[in-house]
């Protein structure tokens, strides 16, 4: 999700949600939000503070799923998001 826009990170979780069954379960794995990007990184990615600022509130905030569970799955790097279609 960090390399793309939060509008098409919307479009993706509506794109999800019209292939999931009812109660079917979405998992994304992704750079974990505490995550601290080198400014190397900030060069090539244009969209990575965009998503670190907001893709949790996404993740729990949106009218396709509802948040399960995030887990940090590696300390300051990756993350796990859990979200079941409503």
């Amino acid at each position: 999700m960090h390399e793309q826009p939060a509008c098409a990170q919307l479009d993706i979780l509506a794109t999800v949600y019209k292939s999931l069954p009812n109660k079917g379960r979405l998992i994304i794995i992704d750079i974990s939000q505490t995550y601290v990007p080198k400014p190397i990184m900030l060069q090539g990615e244009p969209y990575i503070q965009e998503y670190l600022e907001n893709f949790d509130n996404l993740a729990s905030n949106n009218k396709y799923f509802y948040l399960v569970s995030r887990l940090e799955h590696i300390p300051n790097h990756v993350s796990i998001w859990t979200l079941q279609k409503i």
